[in-house]
């Protein structure tokens, strides 16, 4: 990620962003693109069940965007607590935010 990406994505972790609730449409806008082939990592992470990716993965037919999308669509669904915190801590772990895990999405 390079650094306005970075500078974007910070602009989540202030006061009045920090505990909020994404929408999907700013996920879609400021996560699918960078994250999207690591949407199974990310959505490990963010404790979706691996049954649930697998139908992601399947409903999807395996095109990362869509899956990335669907991941985040789901944890909004699932977790009464999700929030850009909790999403920024996933993306910038090492599993995720690593060079060779960058890698854009289709």
């Amino acid at each position: 990620m390079d650094q306005s990406d970075q500078k974007g994505l910070e602009q989540f972790r202030t006061a009045e962003y920090a505990t909020s609730t994404p929408q999907l449409k700013d996920l879609h806008n400021h996560i699918t693109p960078h994250y999207a082939a690591r949407w199974r990592v990310i959505g490990t992470l963010l404790g979706i069940p691996s049954g649930t990716l697998d139908i992601i993965k399947y409903d999807n037919r395996d095109k990362a965007r869509p899956c990335c999308d669907a991941v985040l669509d789901e944890w909004l669904e699932v977790d009464p607590s999700a929030s850009w915190n909790k999403l920024l801590s996933v993306i910038q772990s090492p599993a995720v935010s690593s060079d060779q895990a960058a890698e854009k999405g289709d």
